[in-house]
């Protein structure tokens, strides 16, 4: 049975444990686990914010794609192309962010999927624009 996205709360206490895993662990194991216990709440923060966001979009995702009637089967590469656009949403800026999102556009569309689906999480998740015409 599809059990849907793992919330952020289940994603960080993975994290944390596989934190606990290797702390103290290494070469020198009284420097290391200093260093990690120091760093180790921003390290949380990061996670805990990365994934929520990451949680948030694929929510969204699922919901449009319910509602667009795909099957069960195809919803993975409507996913993939999500997880691309969110990289690129937190990388690039302006115009070429538009141009490099059309091109991922084009990558998903020649692998079989629906460019107005992916078109509507573009637009409705990610909120990228199409790029303007030169």
């Amino acid at each position: 049975m599809f059990k849907g996205v793992s919330s952020g709360l289940d994603r960080l206490e993975a994290y944390k444990a596989k934190i606990r895993a290797y702390t103290g662990t290494g070469a020198q194991p009284d420097y290391t686990a200093p260093i990690v216990q120091q760093k180790l709440g921003a390290m949380y923060r990061k996670a805990q914010q990365a994934f929520s966001e990451q949680a948030s979009y694929q929510n969204a995702v699922s919901y449009i794609v319910g509602m667009a009637g795909v099957s069960v089967i195809m919803r993975a590469g409507y996913q993939a192309f999500a997880g691309a656009l969110y990289r690129l949403a937190s990388t690039q800026t302006g115009e070429s962010k538009a141009m490099e999102a059309a091109v991922i556009l084009a990558h998903w569309v020649a692998r079989g999927l629906n460019s107005a689906i992916l078109m509507s999480i573009r637009d409705q998740v990610f909120g990228i624009p199409a790029p303007t015409p030169p």
